[in-house]
């Protein structure tokens, strides 16, 4: 791509939203639909290998005297697979019919403990990739927003290549 030449993406903004909802998203609004494909299938697989490893337990946000479970701010990166667990939370229980409360509850402690017996540290590495495939949808998300970063190898040729810094004389 030439200096003159200027990716369009449509609607940044509402492109993000997207990106965030459903990873992937937002790149095929904007045409971007390799992209798209590319990171729906890391990016949602990377969560649900995950989930799956942890049997399914390691998504879920607590915030109670107990606790705050900070991996949920990662994983709520995913955006729609995360977002059960924040309405079976305590704090928004209230809000929502019996039905929809029943999916990503918070286990209790004698739960988490049966969960560490019974997996090990195998429960650790779920929650990881849970969390990692939150945290790779930020930048999805970032790129969706702003566009890829392209390098314009015709300035970069113009510009002098870079000084080594200077010796000090004793």
């Amino acid at each position: 791509m030439s200096s003159d030449e200027k990716l369009e993406l449509r609607h940044p903004a509402k492109a993000a939203l997207l990106a965030w909802l459903v990873p992937g998203l937002g790149h095929w609004y904007q045409g971007r639909m390799g992209k798209s494909v590319l990171y729906a299938i890391c990016i949602l697989g990377l969560f649900v290998a995950g989930s799956q490893q942890g049997a399914w337990q390691v998504v879920y946000v607590r915030w109670d005297r107990e606790g705050f479970y900070w991996p949920y701010l990662a994983q709520v990166g995913t955006g729609v697979v995360a977002l059960p667990a924040l309405i079976r939370s305590p704090a928004v229980r209230a809000w929502f019919p019996e039905a929809v409360r029943r999916f990503e509850l918070a286990p209790t402690p004698e739960e988490q403990d049966d969960l560490h017996r019974t997996f090990g540290k195998q429960i650790d590495m779920a929650m990881v990739y849970t969390m990692v495939a939150g945290l790779l949808n930020f930048l999805v998300i970032y790129d969706a927003f702003a566009g890829p970063a392209l390098w314009d190898e015709e300035q970069r040729r113009k510009s002098p290549p870079p000084s080594p810094p200077e010796t000090p004389k004793e």
